[in-house]
């Protein structure tokens, strides 16, 4: 066993213990966290040769950068999108999040 899978097992256990889980410790291996650190390098092992484009997620629509906030709130409802491209002459300039357009119309409803 890797010394940090090892440090981290026993670390887990007496925390659980101290909080009154040791009776939901698992003997299967398939349950322990030395089992799911092995997952996780494994996994890690397996697409480190992979490219971005092949996890990265589909491109947002795009919205000009001259667009006012109601524009990009249609867009993103009725587009079913949770971020946008924002673009000046034909440039990504930037992106807008759902969570950015509200907070822009919260302050402006509180100004």
């Amino acid at each position: 066993m890797v010394d940090d899978e090892k440090r981290f097992r026993e670390t887990t256990k007496k925390i659980l213990t101290k909080k009154g889980f040791d009776t939901i410790l698992a003997d299967s291996i398939e349950y322990s966290p030395m089992f799911w650190i092995g997952m996780f390098t494994k996994g890690i092992k397996d697409v480190q040769k992979k490219c971005i484009k092949d996890v990265m997620s589909p491109s947002p629509i795009s919205i000009d950068g001259g667009s006012n906030l109601m524009e990009a709130a249609y867009l993103m409802l009725h587009k079913n999108e949770r971020r946008l491209l924002v673009t000046l002459v034909d440039k990504i300039v930037g992106v807008i999040r759902e969570q950015d357009l509200f907070f822009a119309m919260e302050n402006i409803l509180n100004s």
